[in-house]
């Protein structure tokens, strides 16, 4: 490479990298006044979380946190005797004031427990996923489907 060459070559290499940096600090100021701006989830709309996650429910009032996922149901691809259940442990926080913890139980019973009353607010677990499988060597992340609203499930 002759000199001019050279010089070009790192002319480029530094224009990149400052293009780089501007990107990278750009990104990362959008997605600081992404997460500036709080999420809520309307009362009565499905929403999913994983353990640990929490959620904030009617206007910032409300915080539901998934506090632990016990998971016994029959996997696919065996027989079993009983059907077993999924029962999850939620934490409730309103307007910052701990409302306690409720344990709601997904199951074939006649006499479903998916359903459950803290507070002001009436919730309904609809779902654990993944299922459980027999043939799944690693265990999934759980995520837990949950509805809360302020009068009860009909």
């Amino acid at each position: 490479l002759s000199c001019l060459e050279a010089h070009e070559v790192w002319r480029r290499v530094i224009c990149n990298r400052l293009m780089v940096r501007w990107y990278v600090l750009i990104s990362l100021g959008i997605s600081l006044v992404a997460s500036a701006a709080p999420t809520w989830i309307p009362l009565a709309q499905p929403f999913s979380l994983l353990i640990g996650q929490k959620a904030s429910l009617d206007s910032g009032n409300l915080t539901v946190r998934v506090l632990g996922i016990q998971d016994s149901r029959c996997p696919k691809g065996v027989t079993c005797i009983v059907a077993g259940e999924a029962k999850v442990r939620l934490g409730l926080s309103e307007k910052g004031k701990s409302l306690g913890a409720l344990e709601l139980t997904l199951s074939a019973a006649p006499d479903p427990k998916n359903t459950g009353h803290l507070g002001s607010y009436y919730l309904r677990l609809l779902d654990v996923q993944p299922y459980p499988n027999a043939n799944t060597v690693s265990k999934p992340a759980r995520t837990v489907r949950l509805e809360v609203q302020k009068t009860p499930f009909k």
